[in-house]
């Protein structure tokens, strides 16, 4: 029987393949589940994203959505992601200056996004 959501713990909710496929490089901060439905979350910058977002690839994360949010002053976006081996989601957080409109695309690692 698998653990109670509330006593999941890094270990119970990110798989070994996804441990190693980041290689301790992406850090990824816990998340309250029961209050934000995400189990963790980072802050990237434009430069960091892909490279994040190819590493939660390798790690069989399916790519779920994109929210744009409209933060004053500055954009937000937020990208969502899904395991496929294990009970886990991942936020990653992108914030945008005053001025800034464009955010890199993540097609070149989920070609449907």
């Amino acid at each position: 029987m698998p653990p109670e959501p509330d006593t999941l713990t890094l270990a119970d909710t990110v798989p070994v393949a996804a441990a190693s496929a980041m290689d301790g490089t992406l850090p990824l901060e816990p998340c309250d589940y029961a209050k934000t439905g995400i189990h963790f979350h980072k802050d990237v910058t434009p430069d960091s994203l892909l490279e994040m977002a190819a590493k939660l690839r390798a790690a069989n994360y399916l790519f779920e959505c994109e929210l744009g949010l409209d933060r004053n002053p500055g954009l937000e976006a937020v990208y969502l992601f899904r395991s496929l081996d294990s009970l886990s989601r991942v936020r990653l957080r992108l914030k945008l200056n005053p001025g800034e409109v464009t955010v890199p695309s993540l097609t070149p690692i989920y070609t449907g996004a």
